[in-house]
């Protein structure tokens, strides 16, 4: 990954892994092989602490942490810059596409977290470089321990059935070696019942239906049964065929393939723009109620923002692409606007927000863009005339805001 970019992510306060507030935000900057990082924090609660700044990257469900230096905060504020090399963060070896976010840690209970992935933030799963390095090693020893000791037995196994090969059957002709003993003459042997079907009868001392076994006599076998004559096996004596569940041998539906829940979203931007466009389409519908009273749904159970400079009274919210049905349905056509797509695959995020202007409140859509000449041009031609800048300035060229246009 080479070339230019640049993006903006929020930074929220963490307690016992629930997020609590925004606090501030941070700017990421790539250019070829160095990567800029500024963190800037307003009213954290805390002061007087040094506190430890970790780039996490997603090894299956672990966080793993790159240390990248320390963050100080007085008076609840807190600002860094850090400069690192984007194909070996910190001497990793990691690439800066491969990181999701990062970490401040205050204490075991509390945190700072940022994230650009989609994935859950548990303080669990965190895990330093250096402790994920241990575990592979001690993993990676222990399968080595285990490969060794399957290749030792399957060794003893060849090693066994040469053996065996070497003398075929040499154990079968000393199991039925010719009896010495004397005594194994005295054994009377029954003979089988003649082939016309008589019953043999019971064995009696001395009499001329057990003839002795003698040394060196051959007795010839009785010629074997034709299968009309072999005796059928009774009835309990013949295996019983299990019926099969009712469920058994039917066709069960096919089920969909779903998703994986860590899956990433596919790279092409106009199959997630029709993936958006449909969830829209196939949202519920439902009698709309008052845009005011939505607005306090909204406000109440999505992160509050406040992204302009000097502006607090300017409250936002961070939306993502599926959120544009919690506007009203004729704005709902938002999610195929080209402009409005483009800012959103860049960013990851769009803003809903109010402002008061000429004494009456006004609701506007935000997308978060760097301000340039044939920007404003294209954001016109896509409705969006309107532009503010996060940072106040006497210029707003190549300064970070976002375009916005007003819900009527």
């Amino acid at each position: 990954m080479s070339g230019f970019q640049r993006f903006v992510t929020y930074i929220n306060l963490y307690e016992e892994n629930k997020k609590i507030r925004s606090v501030g935000f941070a700017r990421v900057e790539r250019q070829g092989e160095q990567c800029r990082m500024e963190i800037h924090m307003r009213g954290t609660g805390y002061s007087g602490i040094a506190c430890p700044v970790y780039l996490f990257v997603r090894k299956g469900e672990r966080m793993v942490g790159i240390l990248i230096g320390k963050l100080q905060v007085t008076n609840g504020t807190g600002d860094g810059r850090f400069q690192l090399e984007s194909g070996d963060l910190a001497g990793s070896g990691q690439d800066l596409s491969r990181v999701g976010g990062f970490l401040i840690f205050v204490n075991e209970r509390v945190m700072f977290a940022s994230q650009w992935d989609e994935k859950e933030i548990l303080r669990e799963t965190f895990v330093t470089r250096e402790e994920w390095e241990a575990e592979e090693k001690k993993q990676k020893e222990q399968r080595s321990e285990e490969d060794k000791k399957v290749q030792e037995q399957k060794r003893a196994d060849e090693a066994r059935s040469r053996q065996n090969n070497r003398q075929p059957g040499q154990g079968r002709r000393q199991q039925f070696s010719p009896v010495q003993n004397p005594r194994a003459r005295q054994i009377p042997v029954t003979l089988p019942p003649p082939s016309g079907g008589q019953q043999s009868t019971s064995l009696q001392s001395g009499s001329q239906q057990s003839t002795p076994l003698q040394s060196g006599s051959q007795q010839s076998m009785p010629p074997p049964q034709s299968v009309s004559q072999q005796s059928t096996p009774p009835q309990s004596a013949r295996p019983q065929s299990t019926p099969l569940p009712p469920s058994a041998g039917q066709e069960q539906p096919a089920k969909e393939p779903s998703r994986a829940a860590g899956q990433e979203p596919p790279a092409d931007e106009n199959l997630q723009a029709a993936e958006a466009a449909a969830q829209l389409q196939q949202a519920p519908q439902q009698a709309e109620e008052p845009w005011a009273v939505k607005w306090q749904f909204i406000l109440e159970n999505y992160p509050v923002l406040t992204p302009f400079e000097g502006e607090e009274e300017i409250l936002c919210v961070r939306l993502e692409l599926k959120d544009l049905r919690l506007l009203p349905k004729r704005y709902w056509y938002l999610g195929n606007n080209s402009f409005l797509l483009h800012g959103f695959f860049n960013y990851r995020y769009l803003i809903l927000g109010a402002m008061e202007q000429e004494g009456s409140k006004r609701w506007f859509i935000g997308i978060p863009g760097i301000f340039q000449s044939q920007e404003k041009v294209m954001a016109s031609i896509f409705g969006f005339t309107e532009y503010k800048s996060e940072k106040t300035a006497e210029q707003k060229t190549d300064e970070f805001g976002y375009w916005y246009r007003f819900l009527e």
